[in-house]
């Protein structure tokens, strides 16, 4: 989970070399051919939607989620909230580039690399990875051409998307998800720390393993959000929580949320308006105060389900 780092000596990808972008390092240490590709996400998850055994990963300095369930049709910024299949959200033009990578021995030569497409920012960060079940998945791809210098869209200047606005307890959740997507140095965690009013307050982040502890017991189904320069979501009850040093797990379904406690600085419960009107959030962030996470219930639950949700995060201290 080390992506890219915000700090002033530049990227931090995977591989730990600072200064040089997790597309350098993917071009300059792929186990096989790289193969660009369209950059419209439509295009891309339209026929991503066609393969079984795909695993989606969307993974940053500080929380991972990672989900073998079929991709869902893309929303972006305004876009209603879907909670079936693995949904990614991003703004416009935010996909610079995204590669086919043929399958080859690993660059830790301990397993061999499975076939994935990756898709990174204008920077270079990855952003999404769509690692293939088997080699021959990559045929399914062959109908996408590499970006058209001519297509509109493809080359033009990335307008990048102010960051949205969603006051505790007045905006929907539209808005509140759109919040993290949108977030950029650190505007969402100062428009909670401003909010006068009860409808957002501030958690130890140690109560966390508890918290999740809480909503596994009830059997509720929230919606896991993770943001890297886009989103991935997924919806489901909470099957198992563990440690695996400090980074914290849980399973729901085909998906796996990773969250690293080391990264993880500051948690706040706010309220945004749902299908059952105020509907309480958990929101993580760094050290920076760059939005990771954000788990909420999304859609219609039964009203016993969104009460119980209610009575445990106003319980969270």
């Amino acid at each position: 989970m080390t992506d890219g780092c915000g700090c002033d000596g530049g990227p931090v990808p995977a591989c730990g070399r600072r200064g040089v972008s997790d597309l350098q390092v993917l071009t300059d240490l792929a186990p096989g051919p790289c193969r660009p590709l369209t950059t419209r996400l439509a295009d891309l998850v339209d026929h991503l939607q066609l393969l079984d055994g795909a695993t989606a990963v969307t993974s940053g300095h500080g929380a991972a989620l990672a989900s073998r369930s079929p991709y869902a049709a893309p929303t972006t910024v305004g876009g209603a909230l879907l909670t079936s299949g693995t949904v990614l959200r991003a703004a416009p033009g935010v996909v610079a580039t995204a590669l086919a990578v043929d399958p080859g021995p690993s660059v830790h030569l301990t397993q061999p690399a499975a076939a994935s497409v990756d898709l990174f920012d204008p920077s270079g960060r990855r952003l999404h990875q769509a690692r293939l079940g088997a080699p021959e998945d990559l045929r399914v791809l062959d109908s996408l051409g590499p970006p058209s210098p001519s297509a509109a869209g493809d080359d033009a200047p990335v307008r990048l998307v102010p960051p949205v606005a969603s006051p505790p307890g007045c905006a929907d959740q539209i808005d509140l998800v759109d919040s993290h997507l949108t977030d950029r140095r650190g505007a969402r965690l100062r428009a909670l720390m401003g909010h006068d009013g009860e409808h957002a307050r501030p958690v130890e982040v140690a109560g966390l393993e508890q918290l999740l502890a809480g909503v596994a017991e009830l059997g509720l189904r929230p919606t896991f959000v993770v943001t890297s320069g886009l989103q991935q979501s997924h919806t489901g009850r909470i099957e198992a929580i563990g440690r695996a040093g400090r980074t914290l797990r849980l399973r729901s379904g085909p998906a796996v949320l990773a969250v690293s406690t080391t990264a993880v600085h500051r948690m706040w419960i706010s309220r945004a308006t749902g299908p059952h009107g105020p509907t309480s959030a958990v929101e993580l962030f760094d050290a920076e105060g760059t939005a990771l996470v954000l788990i909420t219930l999304v859609g219609h639950h039964p009203v016993a389900a969104h009460r119980a949700w209610e009575e445990l995060l106003d319980r969270t201290a």
